[in-house]
């Protein structure tokens, strides 16, 4: 079955000049990572701060806004959404709903519940009813310059940032698009046997896979893990098993930097690149690492440890909102966060109520867990994203991750 999950990547970071964005390397992979809700009391207003602690846009809203994304964020006034850029300018006009931009593009509704794209200046692109005779019923955000979309037929299809349909609505279920491949299925409505298929933007069938296998996930770093009747492994994006199942692995998490993680027994270790296991699993939640270290939990304390398994930062704070990017995080120690240097020790005076991180994991990140401050969430294993069923599942997944954060 098809699996949606979201994982937030963390790498060293390099600041831009005169800019908000941080561009972020660790293994060869650059990342963009911009500013994120905080506020520094409870009963505070909202405003933005990036990764190195600066503030980039003073608090001053009610309501909790969503992350920076293509530098626009989402600002809510009780009664519409709207856009801001890093200025805090608005962008655009006001909206009925509004969806993050990727690739250039954002979904939102208007006061009269028409659905249509804009791009990042607020100018319309195409509206939904224009595609297909009207015959769309909903559709997902970009990713790599394609979007899902669903039919009256429940048929799922992909168009391109224009509005064409490039890939047509054939299948009854499908992933979005990682590395240019897609994982998809069909469903046979005479026999109800379900064809399994990896196919490249063109549509066109890179990989056939046989009935045993349960699901799959999005590519990262040229293989993606999946689970059959044989156990979990990872294959390449030909579709060809490079580290073969193994019956004690219950799950797997996307290779990031070189690493992957590994359910075993109900606890998570580590392994290389070539499957080799370099730490046991002996670990609440799937060690992740950036920049040569891992955030891990112990008696619902954070810590950090390296790739050797030694402890770095003991397990002593209540949360650890990022990995480290680079020589320093935010850890919650008590009620606020506070920012630590790799070896624990607090390096600024401020104290911060909440840093929000779940907006961020909504709208683009898409590889291995949902994972915040490395806290595991929930593992999606189970959780069919059948086709007619969007909204129900960003439901779901906006509800966990909700209660999760709030831990």
């Amino acid at each position: 079955m098809n699996r949606i999950q979201f994982l937030l990547l963390f790498l060293i970071p390099i600041l831009i000049s005169g800019c908000s964005k941080i561009i972020s390397e660790d293994n060869g992979n650059k990342y963009t990572f911009e500013p994120l809700p905080f506020k520094y009391t409870e009963n505070g207003k909202w405003g933005f701060i990036d990764l190195n602690g600066n503030v980039i846009i003073e608090p001053a809203y009610k309501n909790k806004p969503y992350s920076f994304k293509n530098g626009l964020a989402i600002i809510s006034n009780d009664t519409a959404e709207f856009y801001i850029n890093i200025k805090g300018d608005t962008v655009g006009t006001y909206y009925f709903d509004a969806g993050l931009f990727n690739d250039n593009r954002a979904l939102v509704k208007d006061k009269n519940r028409e659905w249509f794209f804009i791009d990042i200046s607020g100018a319309v692109v195409f509206k939904l009813d224009t595609i297909a005779n009207g015959q769309i019923r909903q559709c997902k955000t970009f990713k790599e310059g394609l979007a899902i979309f669903v039919n009256t037929e429940n048929k799922i299809g992909f168009l391109d940032t224009t509005g064409h349909i490039v890939i047509e609505p054939k299948y009854t279920d499908a992933q979005d698009f990682s590395e240019e491949l897609a994982y998809v299925e069909t469903e046979n409505d005479t026999n109800n046997k379900v064809e399994k298929q990896l196919i490249n933007t063109k549509g066109e069938v890179i990989k056939k896979f046989n009935a045993s296998l349960e699901w799959i996930n999005p590519f990262n770093e040229g293989l993606a893990a999946f689970k059959d009747s044989s156990g979990c492994g990872y294959i390449n994006r030909k579709g060809d098993i490079v580290i073969r199942q193994q019956k004690d692995w219950d799950d797997l998490t996307s290779f990031i930097n070189g690493y992957a993680s590994y359910k075993c027994g109900g606890d998570w270790g580590v392994i290389d690149s070539t499957g080799k296991r370099i730490l046991h699993a002996i670990y609440e939640t799937p060690p992740l690492f950036y920049n040569g270290l891992a955030i891990i939990k112990e008696n619902n304390k954070y810590g950090t440890i390296n790739l050797k398994g030694n402890k770095v930062i003991q397990t002593q704070y209540h949360h650890i909102a990022y990995p480290f990017v680079g020589d320093r995080l935010y850890a919650k120690d008590g009620m606020y966060y506070i920012m630590i240097d790799k070896t624990g020790k607090q390096i600024d005076t401020r104290e911060i109520y909440r840093i929000d991180l779940v907006s961020a994991l909504q709208s683009s990140f898409t590889t291995g867990y949902i994972v915040i401050g490395e806290k595991l969430g929930i593992s999606l294993s189970d959780v069919n994203s059948a086709s007619s069923n969007f909204e129900n599942l960003r439901s779901l997944l906006n509800k966990e991750l909700t209660r999760l954060y709030n831990d």
